[in-house]
């Protein structure tokens, strides 16, 4: 069955004794208050580290205004783009920077440009120990703005805490598992040794 942010809001109000919501714009104090929190609460809970369900891979668009300033080139942002983990040509980390919605880098019009970045994807996508993490960040706001009891939002502010170290321990083990390579730290030091 689907998940939405309304259902993903109806667990969180319930956590706190509330009422379940089925829209934002139904009337009630419980709607009302996850109409102004939600996206902002889940905005700063995608972007608290690099998950591997909301990392996206783009080409960038080429600006052809160039920048004022210490430049050569621009690239706007993808327009769902949240966080920005890197930028590359040819699969090489380039040195860039971020100045009001573009990434600024030293390349030319014929370069390809990606990035890797975070985005919001949908809710019915959320692995199940994000979404339950989310569901504690917001039953902890939603307890500050409904029931005004400090010991329910302290409590679900520390689950929050103790569910988004163990998520990030699950979707960090989401990749294959990197080899370091060796051959640098042998060549450093066999050309150490050759000097003495």
């Amino acid at each position: 069955m689907a998940t939405t942010k309304f259902d993903i809001c109806s667990r969180a109000l319930v956590m706190i004794g509330a009422n379940r919501i089925s829209s934002f714009d139904d009337g009630t104090t419980e709607s009302k208050v996850a109409n102004d929190i939600y996206q902002d609460i889940l905005e700063s809970d995608l972007t608290i580290t690099r998950w591997r369900f909301a990392s996206k891979q783009e080409q960038l668009n080429y600006d052809a205004t160039a920048p004022t300033h210490s430049w050569d080139s621009r690239y706007p942002f993808p327009s769902d783009c949240l966080y920005v983990h890197g930028v590359y040509i040819n699969e090489n980390p380039i040195v860039y920077d971020v100045y009001e919605g573009y990434i600024m880098a030293d390349t030319t019009s014929s370069d390809t440009v990606y990035i890797d970045f975070t985005y919001a994807p949908d809710e019915n996508t959320f692995p199940p120990y994000f979404r339950l993490a989310l569901e504690y960040h917001l039953a902890s706001e939603f307890s500050g703005s409904i029931t005004r009891n400090a010991g329910i939002m302290k409590m679900y502010e520390d689950k929050f805490r103790q569910q988004i170290i163990r998520s990030k321990n699950l979707d960090s083990s989401q990749q294959t598992t990197r080899k370091i390579r060796l051959d640098r730290f042998r060549k450093f030091r066999g050309s150490f040794q050759n000097t003495n």
